[in-house]
């Protein structure tokens, strides 16, 4: 999961780690982002996955990942 906010998609380290997520096949569809807080500077590469809204109802967001996991394994 990949906690997004206005200050964390500014930070280099996130980025850094959503690159090499992305970039690694063991990773390959595990990647969640999880918006905490509304920001517009989401990365266009977040936004083709299916951004997880944190004020979700989490019985529903445990759905969707374990749905997700189910297919990459």
């Amino acid at each position: 999961m990949v906690l997004l906010s206005p200050d964390s998609v500014k930070s280099d380290s996130v980025r850094r780690e959503i690159e090499y997520a992305l970039g690694n096949a063991n990773y390959a569809g595990r990647l969640f982002p999880v918006l905490l807080r509304p920001t517009e500077d989401v990365p266009w590469i977040l936004r083709r996955l299916q951004l997880i809204h944190a004020k979700d109802n989490p019985a529903e967001i445990s759905k969707r990942i374990a749905s997700a996991l189910q297919r990459v394994a």
